[in-house]
């Protein structure tokens, strides 16, 4: 038998990392800004921890937020994973162009630099 979360690791298709970043997150994109930390980063999502609780209905919409060397990032994403009553956010980056696949991958690199790869 194998373990789930092998699987789930196995079917990544990038790597992540921990950054160790503070962001904010826009729930209901009209919604409060949430403030939050980065715990882990790749192309095509993240996790997060919010510093309160909050309600979420499943595959919601966000738009997280982070600066971290100078650099600005805003991406839209889905939540895919809610844990920790609310705390503990799995995201999906939405498809991007070009322009986003450039500032996410510059800034996947200046951090990158400073933190533990995870795989």
């Amino acid at each position: 038998m194998t373990d789930d979360r092998t699987n789930i690791l196995d079917r990544r298709r990038n790597e992540r990392f921990e950054p160790n970043t503070e962001v904010s997150i826009r729930h209901e994109l009209s919604g409060p800004v949430l403030p939050g930390s980065l715990i882990d980063l790749s192309a095509g999502g993240c996790k997060l921890r919010l510093e309160e609780p909050e309600q979420f209905a499943g595959a919601e919409v966000i738009e997280v937020r982070l600066e971290a060397n100078a650099q600005s990032f805003r991406m839209l994403g889905w939540i895919r994973h809610i844990g920790d009553q609310g705390r503990l956010l799995g995201v999906e980056f939405h498809r991007h162009g070009a322009r986003e696949s450039t500032i996410l991958a510059t800034l996947i690199e200046d951090l990158k630099s400073a933190s533990v790869s995870i795989h």
